[in-house]
Order: structure tokens, then sequence, then C-alpha cells
């Protein structure tokens, strides 16, 4: 189901509780237990949802950005991203006035049948057979046209729920596949133990997570070492082994990005677009969507 305002929040938080045990929601009656399966499409609502005990979620925005904490930490979600977390993991969410969020909460029976059969054979599914499902490392994951896809057709098909629980398992794939490249870029570190390179990938998210909130500023490479507790050296090393770009070729790719969904999107002067994304004026952004793309700024206008 889609909702466009937030449930009480002390309802919310007593049916947890309960595992939604026969529970009257706001749009329809389930008689399962565990969490539904939720989409809360809510626009222009500044709103603190504290300390709930949430099923595996995506946290995302149409417009503008939210702020979520996990396990102490505040991530800032702008537009283009989404944020993961996991089973009964404790979330606090603040959305803001001129926010459109899309946040996808996932059904208990989504969760164990799509991502708890993900690593299985098929003698194994056939069997009836699940496993854990997987624990995904809470950073920001910059949103592609696969993701974006989905995002729509689950906006536009609250109503039927045959074809919205499949847009919901081919979410869930996708989140899967997800986890399988962080495992393979984390396991394809230097040699060293299992627990030392999940700290590094778990330190060099934090440096991530601040390039995708602030790649309109000026960021310096000491800023970055620091957010992930780094010598400059180490940090820009170890940047390269796990995205395979520089940290400035990784913040030009957004500004890139960005820029040209702009340019698709709005009526902004290309200087206006220019300084948004970071860079003094439209000549700089013309010389650098050229050099990137061979093409000029003016050719995805209209």
């Amino acid at each position: 189901m889609v909702l466009h305002e937030f449930p009480d929040l002390h309802w919310l938080k007593k049916n947890i509780e309960n595992d939604f045990e026969a529970v009257p929601l706001p749009v329809k009656n389930t008689n399962k237990k565990g969490w539904p399966s939720v989409v809360l499409n809510v626009e222009n609502r500044a709103a603190v949802r504290d300390n709930i005990k949430g099923p595996i979620s995506i946290f995302c925005n149409l417009k503008g950005q939210s702020r979520v904490v996990l396990e102490n930490k505040a991530v800032l979600i702008p537009e283009g991203t989404f944020l993961i977390s996991n089973q009964d993991q404790l979330y606090n969410l603040e959305t803001f006035k001129n926010t459109e969020t899309f946040n996808i909460h996932f059904g208990a029976d989504i969760s164990t049948q799509a991502l708890g059969a993900m690593d299985l054979s098929m003698q194994q599914i056939l069997d009836g057979r699940f496993s854990k499902t997987p624990l995904f490392h809470n950073h920001l994951i910059q949103q592609d046209g696969q993701f974006q896809a989905l995002c729509k057709q689950l906006l536009h098909v609250a109503k039927n729920t045959l074809q919205k629980e499949e847009i919901l398992f081919a979410l869930a794939l996708y989140m899967a596949q997800q986890y399988r490249k962080q495992t393979n870029t984390i396991h394809n570190l230097s040699p060293t133990k299992k627990s030392t390179k999940e700290e590094v990938y778990k330190r060099l998210s934090f440096a991530t997570d601040f390039i995708y909130s602030n790649f309109h500023l000026d960021i310096n490479l000491a800023t970055l070492a620091q957010q992930s507790a780094m010598s400059k050296f180490h940090f820009l090393r170890l940047f390269k082994a796990v995205h395979h770009y520089s940290p400035h070729q990784f913040i030009t790719s957004l500004r890139i990005k960005k820029a040209e969904n702009l340019l698709k999107t709005s009526n902004k002067s290309i200087d206006h677009i220019a300084q948004e994304v970071g860079l003094n004026n439209g000549s700089s952004l013309s010389r650098l969507f050229y050099q990137k793309t061979g093409a000029y700024p003016s050719t995805l206008r209209k």
C-alpha cells in the first residue's frame, strides 16, 4: 500500500511491539503477523519519527532531502541516493517541509522469501528453505536507472496488488544485487582478515556519504580522510581500491550527473546549474561537460 501521511507514531510503535498481529491498517486489513509492505510517499511534511524498530527499508526522496539516524550515525539523504536499513534496526527519521519522501518498508514475507532465498539452490528453494536475510551496510547508494524505474512503477500501480508485489520483489532482488556488489568489493580488498576489510569499507562509507551530501562544495582531501579516520595517504589508496576512482573523479562524476538531471528537468540557466553543482560559472560547466561527455550542456535542452 502507498500512504500519503505518516501513521500516528504511538499507534505505530504499539503495533510494532505486537508484531502487527491482525491489526487494522489505515488502508486495508491484514491477518498476517509482521510488518506489512508499505510505501510512504509524503510531501511537504516536516516530521520527526524517532526510535522506530523497522523492517528492511529503503529511505529516499523524490524531492528534497531527509535525515536518517542508524546506529547513532546521522545520514543526510539527498535526491538521487538511497539508504537501506536492516530488519529490527532502530531508526530516527527527520523530514523537511519541502521534501517529498519515498520510503519503502518491506513486509516480513518479502524480506524472508526474496532476500532470505537469494543464495539458495533451486532444490533448497523447492524444499521451502530460507537463510538469514543479509545485513546491509548503512551508507548512501547512488540511484541508477533501474532503481528509479522500479520506484516509478511502484508509485503508479499502488492499487494493483499483484503487480505491486511483483515490483516489490524486483526491488528486493535489486537490493540483493547491491549486497553482492558490496560483499565482492569488501572481499577483493588487500589480503587481510575479514573484520579488517569490513572496518575499512565502513570507514570509507563515512567519506562517500559526506561526498554525496556536499559534492557541490569545495572538499579537500584532509576533510575526507578525517571523515574516515585515516591518514590522507591510506584514505586515497583505499578509496581508489574500493571505487576505482579517485575522490576528485568521484566528485566530478556526481557533478556531471546532477547537472545533466537539472538540464533535462528544469528551466534553470546554465550559470545557475553550474553554481548549484559547485562550479564557478556556465563556462566551467560547459568545458567539464564536453570533456567528460563529448557534448555541451545546451544540447540537453529541448
